[in-house]
């Protein structure tokens, strides 16, 4: 007798059923994603450590300094120089600083500044009617009380307006005459 397979029934095999294998996707290998997530996360890490250290850097270099001499005045930003003997520097916020005298200067000024004598010889004078104020640095009055002073002929000295009374300014002309002369 032979065998003859049945096509009825299921513990039937046949040649091809028992030789085939299930076959699995091969997977391929690839470099892992974390070395790829590290490199990025320092290269990012380093972009910002820059920008941070360009800005420290940045606003440390532009700080405006405060002013404090005449010599920082005329070199900050923004100041002006009032065309004036001597000059004075005046920044953004309205500080104002006056020019240094040399010890000459000083001197020189202040002879031509005092009050003249009854011991000098030309007791013609231009004096001031306004009061003069002095301090450690030359002041305003000091400075224009020197238009009196210069003035030879009492017709000179009686047209000198250079002291407004009412609103107590130099520079600005209030028409009566701020000179007398005495002699």
């Amino acid at each position: 007798m032979t065998n003859i397979p049945s096509t009825k029934g299921p513990s039937v095999l046949t040649p091809d059923t028992k030789t085939q294998q299930v076959k699995l996707p091969v997977q391929r290998k690839s470099p892992p994603n974390s070395i790829y997530t590290s490199i990025i996360l320092t290269f990012s890490l380093l972009i910002v450590l820059f920008v941070i250290a360009f800005f420290i850097a940045y606003s440390a270099t532009n700080k405006p300094k405060s002013v404090t001499t005449y010599e920082e005045c005329i070199k900050s930003k923004g100041s002006i120089i009032r065309e004036s003997y001597p000059a004075v520097c005046v920044t953004k916020s309205g500080q104002q600083f006056i020019q240094p005298l040399s010890p000459e200067e000083k001197k020189l000024l202040e002879s031509s500044l005092e009050e003249p004598s009854n011991n000098n010889q030309n007791l013609n004078q231009c004096i001031p009617k306004f009061a003069i104020e002095s301090g450690p640095e030359l002041t305003a009055s000091e400075a224009y009380a020197d238009e009196c002073y210069n003035k030879t002929t009492k017709e000179d000295c009686e047209t000198v307006d250079i002291y407004n009374s009412s609103t107590q300014n130099f520079g600005n002309a209030d028409g009566t005459t701020d000179c007398e002369w005495r002699g």
